[in-house]
């Protein structure tokens, strides 16, 4: 309590009856406060507590006393925290219960009535901790996996270069439909911005008709591709002020590619958030990385204005060339800050190039299984042909393009008489010269299971280890020793993928489209 007497402000604390019983004054530096120190001991406890009592010589205002009180009384609280005791007559208890606050450990405390957290000797004051914990509730998920803080890094930086390449494509696009010009026709470039859009809805309708299904069985490989096409896109209306007559055909094309490229990437976000989730908590994940998208959009967009007006008090010329002259180094650092993006994510399910490099080093390297982390580093992400061995590339075919002689047919039924699936070797290299003519077609039947599919690419693996050694023999002798190999191992393979941390619960070779192939009951009995 503060309050003005005859010679000045004094402020008294409510230990001031036990302040006055024992009275050491000291000369505080730089101000005129009288500090009273008094012990008090229970329980075989000495608490040293402070107190003062402000004495002003008429100059000093209620203001500066109650501030230099709290101060002493916040110096009181630390003390007494050591102590184990409040400055109250309530002792502070520290509880054996703690909340993990930022991954950390804080331990509760029990003090005037009320459960709180401890805080430490170097906690920060209060403003500065409400907003750390504010950014951490507005962007920071909880309950996420290692791999998570990795790939929100790339795809911050991600999308502060896209968001720098649509700035600039826009503006592009602005200049061309006359936006600013003296002789602009309103009502005409109204139109063509709406019909472009209407036609890159359109153009994005075909495109998810046609390869949705197959976005779960490559969600890395669509990801990169839809960066890729919108890039591309972006170029296209970037040169749109240099062909104004032809803005109607470049900007729909772009449309087009800006269109499916963002929804092939909203379509696969949801899997990679469902990886990173430990607790179901997708919606969280989600609208965190909103709200990092927020932030990286704005930083981009005022990245690029600021850019553009730097260059534009320099030369005025060269700020309209500025988009054009950017778009190659800002395309390929968003394609390589994606491909980063995509390493860090640490996949369990198993596709057609993921089981290739487990099976290959299953294989080769003495039954070793490499975890998640390491097939990221190395898996393909691209749609070119993959072989871990650099040679016979696998593809998951239909039947029909796989035979031409019913004969050859008839002798693969026979070799895979038992089996769900077929192995057949395509050698086209010494017609074409070049070893790209080489693959291996795994074929699977219409009731084909998932342990089907992983013996499928075991054989494989088989097939190139053996083929690798040089051996004198035959396509068909190959297949034949490989596919006996892969049947003895099947189950050691299977078992070991599991252990390994791999989800074999589904495995993701074919999507719900394919064409199994389905062998009359006479035709298997005159086979076998």
């Amino acid at each position: 309590m503060a309050r003005e007497a005859g010679e000045g402000c004094q402020w008294e604390g409510p230990f001031h009856v036990a302040a006055r019983r024992r009275k050491v004054p000291r000369r505080l530096k730089g101000g005129s406060v009288s500090v009273c120190e008094y012990a008090e001991c229970e329980r075989g406890l000495g608490v040293a507590l402070s107190w003062a009592r402000l004495k002003g010589a008429g100059q000093a205002s209620l203001a500066r006393s109650a501030i230099l009180a709290r101060t002493l009384q916040d110096k009181v609280d630390r003390w007494c925290e050591r102590l184990g005791k409040g400055s109250g007559s309530t002792p502070r208890q520290l509880l054996p219960v703690y909340q993990l606050v930022g991954g950390k450990r804080v331990q509760l405390v029990s003090s005037r009535g009320r459960i709180g957290p401890r805080k430490g000797p170097g906690a920060g004051p209060h403003w500065k901790e409400s907003l750390r914990r504010l950014a951490r509730q507005t962007f920071v998920p909880e309950n996420v996996s290692s791999d998570y803080w990795a790939y929100a890094r790339w795809r911050f930086l991600q999308r502060i270069s896209a968001a720098v390449l649509s700035v600039y494509s826009t503006e592009c696009m602005l200049r061309a439909v006359g936006v600013g010009a003296k002789r602009s026709l309103p009502t005409a470039a109204a139109f063509n911005w709406l019909l472009k859009d209407g036609i890159g809805k359109l153009g994005k309708l075909g495109i998810v008709a046609k390869l949705g299904s197959q976005y779960d069985l490559e969600l890395k490989k669509f990801r990169l591709l839809s960066t890729a096409v919108c890039d591309l896109a972006c170029g296209l209306e970037m040169l749109t002020p240099l062909w104004p007559q032809n803005f109607l055909l470049l900007a729909s094309i772009g449309n087009v590619g800006k269109s499916v490229g963002l929804s092939v990437a909203l379509a696969t976000q949801p899997a990679f958030h469902k990886k990173f989730a430990l607790a179901n908590n997708m919606a969280d994940i989600t609208a965190k990385s909103q709200a990092q998208h927020v932030v990286a959009d704005t930083l981009g967009l005022g990245l690029a204005l600021g850019v553009s007006h730097a260059v534009q008090s320099v030369s005025p010329q060269l700020r309209l060339a500025l988009p054009v002259l950017s778009f190659p180094i800002l395309a390929a650092c968003d394609v390589l800050l994606v491909r980063n993006e995509l390493r860090a994510i640490q996949l369990r399910t198993l596709n057609r190039d993921r089981c290739q490099l487990i099976a290959s080093d299953w294989v080769t390297r003495g039954r070793r299984v490499p975890c998640p982390a390491e097939v990221s580093k190395v898996e393909n992400i691209s749609f070119f042909p993959f072989s871990p061995e650099g040679g016979w590339p696998l593809e998951v075919s239909q039947i029909d393009e796989c035979f031409d002689d019913p004969k050859h047919l008839a002798r693969f039924l026979g070799m895979f008489r038992r089996e769900e699936y077929m192995l057949v070797p395509e050698d086209r290299s010494r017609a074409s010269g070049l070893l790209s003519g080489r693959k291996l077609r795994l074929v699977f039947g219409a009731s084909v299971g998932e342990r089907a599919m992983l013996k499928g690419v075991l054989q494989a693996a088989y097939f190139r280890a053996l083929e690798g050694e040089g051996n004198a023999l035959g396509l068909e002798e190959l297949v034949e020793k490989s596919r006996k190999l892969a049947n003895q191992n099947a189950r050691h393979f299977e078992r070991d993928v599991r252990a390994g941390g791999w989800q074999t619960g589904q495995v993701l070779l074919h999507d719900s489209r394919y064409k199994g192939y389905v062998v009359e009951s006479d035709w298997k009995k005159r086979l076998g």
